[in-house]
This record gives C-alpha cells, sequence and structure tokens, in this order.
C-alpha cells in the first residue's frame, strides 16, 4: 500500500489522476498501517507468553516457520494400540495396584500359621557318684528340642477385614472405570486429531492456488488502473485480498503443524514430530 499511495500521489501531482485517489490510496495505507500495529501487538504478547512458558527470553530465540515434510502420511503414521498410550499405561498400573491391595486383604481372612521350634540342655556338672564331671562346674548333660506350628485365626477382625474388603472393591471398581474412560478419551482425542490434520492438510494444498490467484488479480489491476481502466479502490480491494491470501497461506501452514503436533499427543508418541522437526 505505500508503495502504491507513492505512485498514485505522483499521477495526482502529474494531473493524470483526480485528488481524490490520492486520499482514497492514504485511507487505504492508513488502514494497513493500523492493521499492522494491531499484528506487532499481538506478536508482543505472543512473544511474552512464549517466554512465561520456555523460562527464557523469546528474543533469545529464532522464530520461523519449519519446513512442510513432503510425506505427510510418513510423519503421522497410524496410531497404535490405545492401551499403549502412557495415559493408558499409567491408569493400568492404578488398577494393577488396587487390585493387589485388594488381594491381600482377602488373605485376611486365612489364618496366620508360625513354625516355632526351641532347644535347651540341662544339667548339674555332677555324675551319679557326686564327683565333678569335666572341667566345668556348669556342664550340661541332657538336651532336648522341640518344633511345633502355631495358627491363630483372627477372628475379632472378620467385621473390619469385609468392611475393608468392600472399599477396596469399590477402589477397583472405580479405577477400572477410569481406566476404561482413559481408552475412550485417548481413542476419540486420535481420531479428532488425525481428522484435524488430514483437514488442515488438504485446506494448505488449496491456499496456494488461491494466494496465486490474488497476487494476478492484484497485478492485473494495477496495470488497469495505470491504463486508466479502474480506479483507486479497485486496486486497493485487491491488494486486502492478497494480503488476506497471504495470512491464510501462513495460517495453513502453521495449523498442519499444529494439527500434526495435537495428533502426536494424542497418541502419546512425540518421535515422528520431533523426526519432523529435525534440527529445525
Amino acid at each position: 500500500m505505500q508503495t502504491f499511495g507513492t505512485a498514485v500521489h505522483v499521477l495526482v501531482g502529474n494531473k493524470l489522476r483526480p485528488g481524490v485517489d490520492a486520499e482514497q490510496a492514504d485511507a487505504a495505507l492508513a488502514l494497513g498501517r493500523t492493521q499492522l500495529i494491531a499484528a506487532q501487538a499481538n506478536a508482543t504478547a505472543q512473544r511474552a507468553t512464549l517466554t512465561k512458558l520456555l523460562g527464557r527470553p523469546a528474543d533469545d530465540l529464532h522464530l520461523a516457520l519449519p519446513a512442510m515434510p513432503a510425506d505427510m502420511e510418513g510423519v503421522a503414521p497410524p496410531a497404535g494400540r490405545a492401551q499403549d498410550h502412557p495415559a493408558a499405561v499409567i491408569e493400568a498400573a492404578r488398577v494393577h495396584q488396587q487390585e493387589a491391595q485388594l488381594s491381600e486383604v482377602n488373605r485376611s481372612y486365612a489364618p496366620v500359621v508360625d513354625a516355632v521350634a526351641s532347644a535347651y540342655s540341662r544339667g548339674a556338672g555332677r555324675d551319679p557318684t557326686g564327683g565333678f564331671t569335666g572341667n566345668s562346674a556348669l556342664g550340661l548333660g541332657t538336651d532336648n528340642w522341640a518344633v511345633g506350628l502355631r495358627a491363630t485365626l483372627p477372628l475379632g477382625s472378620y467385621p473390619a477385614i469385609h468392611a475393608k474388603q468392600e472399599a477396596e472393591r469399590a477402589t477397583v471398581e472405580a479405577e477400572q472405570q477410569r481406566y476404561d474412560e482413559t481408552l475412550r478419551e485417548v481413542t476419540e482425542r486420535t481420531v479428532q486429531s488425525r481428522a484435524d490434520l488430514a483437514a488442515a492438510r488438504a485446506i494448505a494444498k488449496l491456499t496456494p492456488t488461491e494466494l496465486q490467484a490474488a497476487r494476478n488479480a492484484e497485478t492485473q489491476q494495477r496495470a488497469r488502473f495505470q491504463s486508466g481502466l479502474a480506479n483507486v479502490v479497485d486496486v486497493t480491494v485487491t491488494e486486502a485480498a492478497l494480503v488476506q491470501a497471504e495470512s491464510q497461506q501462513a495460517i495453513a501452514d502453521i495449523n498442519v503443524w499444529r494439527a500434526l503436533g495435537s495428533y502426536a499427543a494424542a497418541t502419546g508418541d512425540l518421535a515422528p514430530l520431533r523426526a519432523a522437526l529435525g534440527g529445525q
């Protein structure tokens, strides 16, 4: 708009175009500058958010849109089993933990069996004639031992054990339900994110055609304006359409990466995304 406005002012100054054209070009330029200021303010705000998330100044980073992989299907392979998702694995471990605690409570009804043993020796240190045996007056002449089993049945604890058993069963059931819900959520997010990725890729393939058409239209309108076949409004409209097409192209590329990141998070595997990014 700055370049076009300069050209219009030259034509108006040479009396080749009416003065209103210069006013319209200046108005379009002012609108463009307003949009630029808003975009710059938004970029500053987003950098502040990025600084908070990274814990380091965003100004130290080189922020650029990564190159789009040629084979997006290879980057986003089919999702694996929902049971292998990290969130599902964690919930499965919690279910196993509660089941182990319930099994421990169930064994509380069984009697506790202890093996006990003892051994002892006795003696007076004298023989039958009254004489001392050996060199010590503490000689032990008779040994004995005993081995047995002792069973303890906690009859008085049965009511408390039963209540604890019911509580553990409820906990196991709750954890199992959370696990099932996690599987459903993982499956849902995976299907949705893959659909979003397919849609983002399809849109990204269409935007270059739209952008090229906008560029051609802007070039033609400029030529028509130079020939006196179009007015300033016609050119500014095509300029605005070109800006919108350029924005949509950039947003479409970003949305592909965003959708790929969401798909990687939904499947619980960030390796394909890291491989696609490489050293970028």
